[in-house]
């Protein structure tokens, strides 16, 4: 597993920056940069399960089952990656170093003056490490553009 980390600078309040970037709708707008379609099932709650899937072509829900590992409103999200979503059911693994079985996602959010950084650090295969690393900027430029339209 590699660490990624991609960040943004946004004119907005961190608490706005997060409503938005965690909100129904406005997650489907920027996520679907990263996977077209994507949407969430669950809570932003610290020890809640949330589901990140889209719709195959056969209709079937696909993606990740994650647990929300910590949240502290309007600063932190910590997501704990711990299977996946195949044909609708959840395949959910037990942590396994070796494996990789279980991934990291975090965001933190800092304000200054008005301005919120938002930092995203992810774990990823070395295969997807090119692919995250065209997706994850334009996924950030939605999500900014998002904010700062609003």
């Amino acid at each position: 597993m590699k660490m990624l980390s991609y960040s943004v600078d946004i004119s907005a309040p961190a608490d706005r920056v997060s409503s938005i970037m965690l909100g129904k709708d406005t997650f489907r707008q920027w996520a679907g940069e990263l996977k077209p379609g994507i949407f969430y099932e669950g809570v932003w709650n610290k020890g809640s399960r949330i589901r990140f899937v889209y719709l195959n072509s056969e209709g079937k829900k696909e993606g990740r089952v994650a647990e929300i590992a910590d949240y502290i409103p309007h600063r932190l999200v910590a997501i704990r990656h711990r299977g996946i979503v195949a044909d609708g059911k959840e395949i959910v693994r037990e942590a396994d170093a070796a494996s990789g079985a279980e991934s990291l996602e975090n965001y933190t959010f800092n304000e200054h003056g008005g301005i919120t950084t938002l930092v995203v650090n992810i774990d990823t295969a070395e295969n997807d490490v090119d692919r995250f690393n065209e997706i994850w900027p334009k996924a950030l430029a939605v999500l900014k553009s998002l904010v700062e339209s609003r």
